[in-house]
């Protein structure tokens, strides 16, 4: 399955900004942090990043923050991995952006294009989220 997604060249500016009085090697540990303190605040938001979830968390795992479990989903991730840490940061980002402007950033449901110009529908559901959104719900 071949997605469509922001290539590098369409994330570039923005890691430009993301990056403009910083190296990489500052930003991304710090992007990590907060990324992991929006989840535990608000765990429902990893819905919002819809298949890039898979691509966060690959980082999340790789840096050592193992609050959301390690599960992967590994056809998912084959989909939208960039095999570049800043890119998958920032396409994730990207996206929960562009769901956050639709006032869905806690949805589970996502239409996704396809490179062949279908789309198809993928449900944002991770059972390690999950349980943590089930635990922090009912105490």
């Amino acid at each position: 399955m071949i997605i469509n997604k922001p290539t590098e060249s369409d994330l570039k500016p923005f890691l430009d900004e993301a990056t403009k009085n910083k190296p990489i090697a500052d930003w991304i540990p710090k992007f990590l942090k907060n990324l992991r303190k929006l989840l535990l605040e608000n765990p429902q938001y990893y819905r919002g990043y819809g298949p890039y979830w898979w691509a966060l968390k690959k980082e999340l795992v790789n840096a050592g923050f193992l609050d959301f479990g390690d599960e992967i989903d590994m056809e998912w991730l084959a989909a939208v991995d960039y095999e570049r840490t800043e890119y998958n940061l920032l396409a994730g980002f990207a996206y929960l952006e562009s769901m956050f402007d639709l006032g869905k950033q806690a949805e589970p449901v996502h239409t996704i294009d396809l490179e062949n110009g279908e789309t198809i529908e993928f449900l944002a559901t991770d059972s390690d989220m999950d349980i943590i959104i089930f635990e922090k719900t009912h105490g």
